[in-house]
This record gives structure tokens, sequence and C-alpha cells, in this order.
């Protein structure tokens, strides 16, 4: 089986990339996961050609687009590590920073993952300028309750680049 048109220049990346690095790759990429049939297509190619069997994978998503289809899809791929950035536990910050994604939507990702034994690594951004001590106190309690959830995570403060809408 062939792969698409849409996805080719990727697949043919992937085997260049194996042949480099040999069995770990990961795909630094947050709109890797926003579409369903892109990642059908590659997932089909891997699957395929047994890449699974040898390459564990490892890819940034987006908390909004992830849901079980997906996480299913990834499983299947061999993806062991997922990357998010949650950003807050506050879905008034998560606003602020235009996310398009829910504290809820963050919660789906690391219940999928947990059930699918794929491991979450996750960032927080701390400081936003209108963030109030009850937002700080619910990301704390958002890592706090998921702690055996998240592999991993770490938190930053804010830094707006100039020109940005934050900046100004």
């Amino acid at each position: 089986m062939g792969f698409s048109c849409y996805s080719s220049k990727v697949c043919k990346e992937l085997l260049k990339i194996i042949d480099i690095t040999g069995n770990r790759i990961c795909i630094v990429d947050d709109l890797f996961t926003v579409s369903i049939e892109r990642v059908k297509d590659i997932g089909r190619f891997i699957i395929d050609r047994g890449i699974e069997k040898e390459v564990s994978f490892y890819v940034n998503i987006r908390a909004n687009t992830f849901n079980e289809e997906m996480c299913h899809l990834l499983k299947e791929m061999n993806v062991t590590k997922i990357f998010v950035g949650f950003e807050s536990g506050s879905d008034r910050i998560l606003t602020f920073y235009n996310k398009k994604q829910t504290v809820e939507d963050n919660q789906r990702v690391l219940d999928l993952c947990y059930t699918y034994d794929i491991t979450v690594l996750g960032s927080f951004l701390l400081g936003a300028p209108m963030s109030r001590w009850e937002d700080l106190e619910e990301t704390y309690n958002f890592i706090y309750k998921n702690a055996e959830k998240i592999g991993r995570f770490g938190c930053d403060f804010l830094n707006p680049e100039p020109g940005t809408e934050i900046w100004e």
C-alpha cells in the first residue's frame, strides 16, 4: 500500500531519519496531530513497513485536537511519549493565552494517555499579566491531582517577545 501525496514528503523524510538515527524519533511539530487523516496516512505507512516494531516515536500534540481515536493511532505507531503545552490549570489563563484549549482538554489528554500507557511530558507558563493567586492555585491543583499521569513537567515564566500581542 502506498502513501498519499499529502504525507509523501513526511514519509520519505522519515525513512531518511530512520537510516541516520536508528530506533527513536522525535517529531517536534505541535500541528502533527491536527489532521486525523494525515496521522492515519503516516500511521499506515509506518505499520505497513513494520517500522513501529523497530522505532519508537515521541510527538508533540495539541490538547484541543486530541481524542481517543488519535491516541489509539499513536499507540499503534509505537508513540511512547507525547509533549503538550498545558500552559495552565486555569481556563481564564488559557483564554488569555488564546490557546483554544481548556482545562478539560488537558485532562482528556492525560486520561487517554494514561489509559493507553503513553508517557505525557508537559509544560506550564507562569506569570500572565492578569494572573491571580487563584489561577496559580488551579494550576498547582491540576498538576497535583494528575501527578501519577504526568511523566515529567516543567514550569517556565512567561517571557513575551517584542511585537507579540502579549508584549503589547
